[in-house]
């Protein structure tokens, strides 16, 4: 006598390895491992403790879905099960517990300190421990500038070029995957 495993049947199970990770405030995406006999899968979402059939309900394929427009510094829960062939159901697997991060807070009191031919010296009042930096001739485009990690309060560029204009953009980064708006300083020109 010959047994047949659960997936020889085709009965359906839920994916494994049911994850998330946290990519911006807001955003987060969950994983699994996807059950090859599914079709497709079906999440629902909602703020901590939502009963299940009135949070947010999609429909995605493959092993992961990106969900945007979180509310930051929030826990949420989220369900998943597979979807098969019809008749061949299975209950939703959860909750899961999502968090999404604080709102990381802007610099504040950018202000230049200090301009010479080849040198600009900005300074703000720290709102956490890491900032970065971008500086570029003015009107370049963000991504495109010099950039540099900060520590502190203070940043000086130096072998600038005399009679130039500059623009500087400040965020503070309080982790891998939260940054605040960048403050700004722009038209910034070095000495003739």
């Amino acid at each position: 006598m010959m047994s047949c495993s659960s997936e020889e049947k085709g009965i359906c199970q839920n994916p494994k390895g049911v994850s998330s990770y946290m990519e911006r405030t807001t955003d987060v995406t969950i994983f699994w491992n996807p059950w090859r006999n599914a079709d497709n899968y079906t999440i629902e979402y909602g703020l901590f403790g939502f009963s299940l059939g009135t949070g947010t309900r999609i429909v995605v394929q493959g092993r992961d879905k990106k969900i945007t427009g979180l509310q930051p510094d929030t826990q949420y829960h989220f369900f998943i099960r597979s979807n098969c062939s019809v008749g061949d159901e299975v209950e939703f697997n959860g909750p899961n517990l999502l968090q999404t991060a604080p709102i990381c807070p802007n610099p504040e009191d950018l202000r230049v300190i200090d301009i010479t031919q080849t040198t600009i010296e900005i300074r703000w009042t720290p709102t956490t421990n890491r900032f970065v930096v971008e500086y570029g001739l003015s009107g370049f485009e963000l991504g495109t500038g010099d950039d540099v990690t900060i520590l502190d309060g203070f940043f000086a560029a130096y072998n600038l070029e005399p009679n130039t204009s500059y623009d500087f953009y400040v965020k503070a980064r309080c982790s891998d995957y939260n940054s605040s708006d960048n403050e700004t300083l722009l038209g910034l020109t070095t000495l003739p």
